[in-house]
């Protein structure tokens, strides 16, 4: 298990102290690793980022991969605490509503997705098992979803539920690469977009459930 640390300190130009959070690290981290990759990152350099020593960031991170496998944590948080919350008053509907937020959050968190779908690998085996299997968990309450969809008449029938599910997320995440270059797009209206393309497919009706 990751160890909690104590909230570190740091010194700044004007002799003050700031406090130096797990959060301020993480999101250094998340641009960090995202733009130069896992393994090519040394701590330093997240350190450099923030202003702090190396040394500091081990008041609340053990070891690099405590810091990955946050990222990690923090990137399933997410998807678990807002995707799963969304609601509507049909079962297609909670399946849209579901996939928008999945999309809204991958297009708001690039680096984090970018992240949770390419360095997943550098985890340790233990850690690397807790992360697979929420993702397993996940996965499966979106299977399930479509199924009630699907059983209520609103989604479109399908002998591979589990690997349309995993098509549709999978276009969710290719979005946060591309993301800079539609830039000009508010994130509302990107993800709109983006679930209306992909619900179009899998919609019995000519309207998309809302």
């Amino acid at each position: 298990m990751v160890k909690t640390a104590q909230v570190a300190r740091r010194s700044n130009r004007t002799g003050g102290t700031d406090p130096i959070d797990r959060n301020m690290i993480l999101d250094a981290a998340a641009t960090v690793f995202s733009e130069r990759g896992y393994r090519a990152t040394n701590l330093s350099i997240v350190a450099e980022t923030l202003g702090v020593t190396r040394q500091a960031l081990y008041h609340h991170f053990p070891h690099k991969d405590a810091i990955l496998f946050y990222l990690f944590d923090r990137t399933m948080s997410l998807f678990e605490v807002r995707v799963l919350s969304a609601k509507e008053e049909t079962p297609g509907g909670t399946f849209v509503a579901m996939l928008r937020e999945h999309a809204r959050i991958c297009i708001e968190n690039s680096a984090l997705i970018m992240i949770s779908q390419t360095e997943d690998r550098e985890l340790p085996e233990d850690l690397l098992k807790q992360v697979l299997q929420r993702r397993k968990d996940y996965h499966r309450q979106f299977v399930n979803a479509y199924s009630d969809g699907v059983a209520s008449g609103e989604l479109r029938p399908t002998d591979e539920v589990s690997a349309s599910v995993s098509f549709m997320l999978a276009a969710c995440h290719a979005t946060a690469k591309w993301r800079g270059s539609s830039s000009r797009m508010s994130s509302r209206a990107l993800t709109d977009m983006v679930t209306s393309l992909l619900c179009d497919g899998s919609v019995v009706s000519n309207e998309t459930p809302r």
